[in-house]
């Protein structure tokens, strides 16, 4: 049971009300907020999760860089999230952020404590850098790879070289020549800026990390067996 109730409510059990009648509320290609509900002064946040995008049991192998990174994406939060998380840190409430697969219904939690909470607004000028953000966010997005793009095409790794973030996937020959992406590589080019025109919150948040670390992106397609490569460039200030 909620625990809402009570003679008097604080203003953040009336946010936390107000938030879940919202629910579910969608975070884009990662899933949803489908509730979020308070007792023993922690507050729960529940999740499910696209299975296409993440797989829960790498998660939960990886608990601490997940810890790391919900801590990095709350200390860059805006409007009514950070309004929300002051209003956790002033109750020093514990925050858990459970994570439900959609297919497989697998979960995993972890957890801020009232100690951890206390950092978020208060961080050290290294962890609001963007060098260490870029950073964590690689190290999340490879956690997941590698991992199957479409027919014939397997993300493997996400690396910094110079000014860019450079993708590397490898393409089935059987399925795709590089010789015709190659040919395409304009019409991929504008495909790839198309969806990072989408409001998604996760995928503008992503963009942002990008651009605050001064950095473009690369999407290297490598022929499987050839070797022949196609390389797509996103310079920092096209995103």
């Amino acid at each position: 049971a909620l625990a809402f109730a009570s003679c008097s409510k604080t203003k953040l059990q009336i946010l936390l009300e107000a938030a879940n009648k919202e629910c579910p509320v969608s975070m884009g290609l990662l899933g949803e907020i489908s509730s979020i509900t308070y007792e023993d002064n922690t507050v729960f946040f529940n999740y499910e999760i696209n299975e296409d995008i993440v797989n829960i049991d790498i998660l939960e192998s990886n608990a601490e860089t997940l810890k790391a990174n919900a801590i990095i994406a709350l200390q860059n939060s805006t409007g009514e999230t950070k309004e929300l998380m002051a209003e956790i840190k002033n109750a020093g409430a514990g925050l858990s952020l459970a994570f439900k697969g959609n297919r497989s219904g697998k979960t995993t939690t972890f957890e801020l404590t009232p100690e951890e909470i206390a950092t978020i607004g208060s961080t050290s000028a290294a962890d609001s850098d963007p060098a260490v953000q870029l950073e964590a966010l690689l190290k999340s997005t490879n956690m997941q790879l590698p991992r199957e793009d479409g027919p014939g095409m397997v993300s493997e790794s996400a690396t910094v070289e110079g000014d860019y973030v450079v993708y590397t996937l490898k393409v089935d020959e059987d399925i795709h020549s590089i010789q015709e992406l190659n040919a395409q590589k304009k019409q991929i080019k504008d495909n790839i800026k198309n969806v990072f025109a989408n409001p998604d919150p996760v995928m503008q948040q992503e963009i942002a990390i990008y651009k605050n670390a001064g950095k473009g992106l690369i999407y290297k397609y490598v022929g499987n067996p050839s070797g022949e490569t196609c390389v797509v460039e996103i310079d920092a200030d096209e995103l």
